[in-house]
Parts: structure tokens; sequence; C-alpha cells
């Protein structure tokens, strides 16, 4: 759905003709470009591009491995990345000819999340099975380093500007705190059931935090502060 942020109205509800059971998961927004990326994890995934300005799937991405499901946005390169989690790897796409371009191994197991840091050239991808976040080096696609974190380790989010990601273990019930300086971690949150996604609020360092409910629970939502 596409939903205007101020006044909570739905604009549209974006689909595939004849596709009304694809499974979306993760949703990335280039708001240079008007363009938005969606991973649709199958057997054999795909990501649809959809025109911002006309809420509709322009294109759609094919051959981008099995189950696949995190997404990056590599900008300045018009590049985007993928994550396989039946194959534990990652796949580049060239946005000019949508495309893959390359793949290589992820340093995990169950990869299912990235974020991209440009100003470093880097990747981070989450592993559920292995419960590990791997800091990959793109040039090269070697692993820099392996950081366990907890098991089911599975959102990300970046903030470049503190130089911290954050990380929701779901099995573990916890949030890791990663500094990407020294690619440690320094801080591990507990407090939620099964914490699913994170996001950041680049403006005040502020992360908020998803949790899915056990059963009989309500679904809620916490707040992590900066130091």
């Amino acid at each position: 759905m596409a939903i205007d942020a101020v006044s909570g109205r739905t604009i549209a509800t974006i689909g595939k003709a004849g596709d009304p059971g694809a499974h979306v998961f993760r949703a990335l927004v280039d708001p240079v470009a008007n363009r938005v990326y969606v991973s649709i994890p199958e057997p054999a995934s795909r990501i649809w591009v959809i025109d911002g300005a006309t809420h509709t799937i322009a294109h759609e991405i094919t051959n981008v491995g099995g189950r696949s499901t995190g997404l990056a946005l590599d900008t300045r390169r018009n590049r985007l990345f993928t994550c396989s989690i039946a194959s534990s790897e990652i796949i580049e796409i060239d946005l000019a000819t949508r495309q893959v371009v390359r793949r290589f191994a992820s340093g995990g197991a169950g990869t299912t999340h990235l974020e991209y840091d440009g100003a470093a050239d880097r990747l981070y991808a989450s592993h559920q099975r292995s419960g590990t976040v791997t800091a990959l080096d793109v040039a090269s696609g070697k692993v820099v380093e392996t950081i366990a974190t907890g098991d089911g380790a599975l959102g990300l989010a970046l903030d470049t500007a503190r130089q911290r990601l954050y990380v929701t273990n779901r099995g573990a019930e916890t949030v890791s705190v990663i500094d990407t300086r020294t690619l440690t971690v320094i801080e591990t949150r507990t407090g939620g059931t099964r914490p699913n996604t994170v996001a950041v609020d680049p403006r005040t360092g502020v992360a908020y935090v998803t949790f899915k409910s056990r059963e009989g629970s309500p679904d809620r939502v916490g707040r992590i502060a900066p130091d």
C-alpha cells in the first residue's frame, strides 16, 4: 500500500495482475529516483520495481536467488543488493540493466537482512541460522568480520552518523548494538518478546524495535535512545 504519511489515507494498493498471492517481504525506498523495491521471497525469488509517481509496478527483476529477502541500495553506483536465505549468498543487481551481475557468499547461514554503508563500501548481513552479522567488503566480496549477536539474528538498522548498527535477535530475545568502527558488540538490550524489525531516526539516533507477540499477547514497539 501507498499511504499518505500526513493524513494516514491509503493512496493506492499495489500488486501484480494475476499474482494475488505474492509474498511481499521487504520494501526499500529510493526517494531520489522515486522508486520502491519490494522483495518477493519464493523458491525463484523476484523483486518488484514500483514507480513512486504512478504507484504501479514498472518492472520485475528475476533470477535473484531462492527465498531472497533483504534489500540494500547503493545509489552512487546504481546497484541493488539482495540476499538468499536458501543459499546464504549476496546477489548484486545492476539497476541500469536490471540484471544480476555478481553473487558471493554472505559468510553466515540463513542470510535475511542487509544494510549498506556507502562511505566504507561495506555490506552488513544478518543470519538467522548462525546467529551472526557479517561485515562484507563489497569490492572484493570478502568477509571483513563475523560478529556473534545471538540466536535468530534478524533485523538490521544502520546509524551512519553515530557509527552504530542495531540487530534484533529473535530467538535470543535481545537487541545488539554494534560499533561499526571496531565491529564489536558494545551493548545488548533485553526486555521484549521475539524482537523483529528495527529502524533508526537519523535526526535523533533513536532506534525503534518491533516485537512479535506470543499467543494471547499484543504486539508492541520499543524505543532505544543513543548514548
